[in-house]
């Protein structure tokens, strides 16, 4: 399959976020936060496997208690033998510990950063920034937050341009040679 011009066809089109030098595939929307976002999937990761670990309330035994089972279980009957433990006291349980808040801190300053590299503030989410109240001033906050996505729309754009071009070339190629033609008549109605 061939174009009139002689090339070669190629039925797809690839429209770039934004081109990147020296790279077949462009850069994508995402690109600038992908670092961050590693590292917020690392710290929510450490915060789960901190929780699991810490948080769960355990069993203080002294050694030779004769304890035989605590489970934790609602009801539990813990029989031991004081004279067994020498003295040293009888089994308790001891609280699981809470994740450190400073590790929620980090995690909302991470989604402050993405947000940041991202440009999704408050107005791209369709929220009123506060202390905004004019159509105009909110109108141009739109316009400003989305002035960063002028090559992107561009080369979409051009995308469909090039993809109409190979739909015109396909059919010319297969399409049916015989075609209906409106034309309006003298009487203002249509015919085919």
């Amino acid at each position: 399959q061939v174009t009139l011009k002689g090339e070669p066809l190629f039925p797809w089109v690839h429209v770039q976020f934004e081109r990147v030098g020296g790279r077949i595939w462009a850069g994508a929307f995402v690109d600038p936060a992908i670092q961050k976002q590693i590292q917020l999937n690392q710290l929510d990761s450490y915060i789960q496997l901190a929780f699991q670990r810490m948080s769960n309330p355990i069993w203080l035994e002294p050694k030779g208690a004769e304890v035989e089972k605590l489970t934790g279980e609602p009801g539990l009957v813990v029989k031991w033998n004081p004279l067994g433990a020498q003295g040293l006291g009888k089994p308790e349980r001891i609280p699981g510990e809470n994740v450190p808040a400073s590790l929620f801190t980090i995690r909302e300053q991470y989604i402050q950063d993405i947000e940041d590299l991202l440009g999704t503030h408050d107005i791209m989410k369709g929220a009123k920034p506060p202390g905004v109240e004019a159509y105009s001033a909110l109108q141009l906050l739109v316009e400003r937050s989305q002035s960063r996505f002028t090559r992107p729309f561009s080369n979409r754009g051009e995308g469909y341009r090039r993809w109409y071009s190979l739909a015109l070339e396909m059919e010319r190629a297969y399409g049916p040679e015989e075609r209906l033609i409106n034309i309006l008549g003298p009487n203002d109605e249509w015919t085919a």
